[in-house]
C-alpha cells in the first residue's frame, strides 16, 4: 500500500508541517491538512517556500514582487543588526583604572551589578567597592575602586552602551532603510 502524505498550512496558506499516514495515525492530522503526492511531498521539502495550500490544494507560492524582497531584506538585516548589536553590548567595554587599561563585562548581571553598586556609593553606603574586570592578557584582575574611579568606569560603560546603540539605530538601520536593491542591503555590515 503506497503512503498517503499530507501538507498542513498556517491561516496565511504556508506549509508549517507534513503528515505521512505510514507514521500518523489519520485521525490526528489536522483536518486543515491537505492531501499531496510523494513527488510533492519531496519537491516541497527540497524547495521549501515554494508552495502554499490555496482553496484546499498545493499551489506555487506567488513570487515575491522586487518590493517585496527588498522589504523582507530590509527585515532580516534590521534583526541581524539588532543582534550584532546585543552582542556587542553584552561582550563587555575597555576602561582604564590607574592609568591601566582593563577589559570589563556588560552582561545582564554585570549591568545590574553597575546599577547596585552606583546605588551604594550614592547613598553613601560603601566607599570602595571590589570589582572583576580582565587584564591585557585576559586574566581575571580583581580592582578595587573608590567611588570617583567607579564613576569614571561607569561612565566609559554607558558610553560603550550609548556607542553600540548610535551605531545601530542612528547610523546602520536608516543605511538599510535607505537602501533601494537587496545587493544593497545584504552589502551592510557591523
Amino acid at each position: 500500500m503506497s503512503v498517503q502524505y499530507y501538507a498542513n498550512p498556517d491561516t496565511n496558506g504556508n506549509i508549517i508541517g507534513f503528515y505521512g499516514d505510514d507514521i500518523w495515525d489519520v485521525t490526528k492530522i489536522p483536518t486543515t491538512a491537505v492531501k499531496i503526492t510523494q513527488a510533492q511531498w519531496l519537491d516541497a521539502i527540497v524547495n521549501q517556500g515554494k508552495y502554499v495550500i490555496q482553496s484546499g490544494s498545493l499551489s506555487l507560492a506567488a513570487t515575491p514582487t522586487m518590493a517585496q524582497q527588498l522589504t523582507t531584506a530590509q527585515t532580516q538585516k534590521i534583526a541581524e543588526l539588532n543582534d550584532k548589536c546585543k552582542q556587542t553590548i553584552l561582550g563587555g567595554f575597555t576602561s582604564t583604572v590607574s592609568g591601566v587599561s582593563y577589559q570589563f563585562s556588560y552582561d545582564a548581571e554585570a549591568q545590574s551589578n553597575f546599577t547596585k553598586a552606583g546605588r551604594a556609593f550614592d547613598k553613601a553606603i560603601i566607599t570602595s567597592i571590589k570589582w572583576t574586570a580582565y587584564d591585557s592578557t585576559g586574566n581575571v584582575v580583581r580592582l578595587t575602586l573608590d567611588a570617583p574611579t567607579f564613576d569614571s568606569v561607569f561612565k566609559d560603560s554607558l558610553a560603550h552602551l550609548n556607542t553600540q546603540l548610535s551605531k545601530f539605530r542612528d547610523t546602520l538601520q536608516p543605511q538599510v532603510m535607505a537602501c533601494t536593491t537587496v545587493a544593497q542591503v545584504q552589502a551592510i555590515s557591523w
